[in-house]
């Protein structure tokens, strides 16, 4: 045995004893696209709703990957499949991926057609994205959290941004409900920058943005001008940049005055350009019930949903 996959199992046992203690997401920090694809189970789902169930598909069938799939079961996850181009327990090639995206954004906005389904562009990590087969950006950076997320690393990694940007729009050509938003924006620039590729690629549905970044708070005037249509602050990375600590810390308080006061004037901004205004993540009762009283939409993470 590796020293590699040595390590890797004791980070697993670590997670799984976490699972089993019910110690917050123990897939957070696992390699694996945080949107990962799960449109076979989704579509089993759909078909007969009485029997829910949590599925996920991983991305390569390797060390790490099996290190996701045992957390995975530990955090009660029922059917776990793999795309891998070498595995014969995989479901499918590593080149498949956008065919399984394309049909599970096909199902999802078939199953809500009289609703708006927003489509999340992806959002990984530089642990996460490095992982994968096929990656043609490697970004060495100490803390996974910080650098080339989501826009960023969307801009820096033009073939992966085109390739996901060709799957939004061929499923918008017969779901006109689908709209997407960009995550981990810097500015209106940058914005407008990610906006105008998606455009070119003949997108022309809704458009969002998050807002989770600082610099993107001091700037909501002019991202507000960039023509989107939906706001969506991320509260978990919002907190943590606004108070330099870590989600779970006794200083990540997304209910302080200072947090409430910001979501006051983002939302008196946004209804003033009439967008929409909605925020998101891990959020508890209490938050909840706050934004319940301030007449803001509320968008629970999906480990959140019974």
């Amino acid at each position: 045995m590796t020293e590699n996959s040595t390590r890797d199992r004791i980070k697993a046992k670590k997670r799984t004893e976490q699972a089993a203690a019910g110690k917050g997401s123990c897939l957070r920090e696992v390699l694996v696209c945080e949107q990962s694809v799960r449109g076979r189970g989704f579509v089993q789902m759909a078909e007969n709703k009485e029997q829910s169930m949590k599925s996920i598909l991983i991305l390569g069938a390797g060390g790490h990957g099996r290190v996701v799939a045992e957390t995975a079961e530990a955090c009660g996850y029922e059917k776990i499949s793999f795309l891998d181009d070498h595995s014969e327990t995989a479901i499918g090639k590593i080149g498949e991926l956008q065919q399984f995206v394309k049909d599970y954004l096909d199902t999802i906005c078939h199953l809500y057609s009289n609703e708006e389904v927003w489509y999340r562009f992806s959002e990984l990590t530089n642990a996460e994205a490095n992982s994968l087969d096929g990656t043609k950006e490697y970004f060495d950076e100490r803390h996974p959290l910080f650098g080339y997320r989501g826009t960023r690393r969307l801009l820096a990694c033009p073939d992966e941004f085109q390739a996901e940007t060709h799957v939004v729009t061929e499923v918008f050509q017969t779901n006109p409900n689908l709209s997407v938003i960009f995550p981990f924006v810097n500015d209106a620039e940058q914005l407008k920058q990610a906006i105008t590729v998606l455009r070119q690629h003949g997108f022309i549905g809704k458009v969002g943005s998050m807002i989770e970044l600082p610099s993107a708070y001091f700037d909501l005037d002019r991202i507000l001008e960039t023509g989107i249509s939906k706001i969506v602050v991320g509260m978990n990375d919002l907190t943590s940049f606004i108070f330099a600590t870590v989600r779970n810390s006794q200083w990540h308080d997304m209910e302080s005055p200072i947090m409430l006061d910001m979501l006051r004037q983002m939302q008196d901004k946004a209804r003033k350009n009439k967008i929409d205004f909605a925020v998101a993540g891990y959020l508890n009762t209490s938050f909840i019930q706050k934004m319940n009283q301030m007449g803001i939409e509320c968008i629970l993470h999906y480990s959140s949903i019974p």
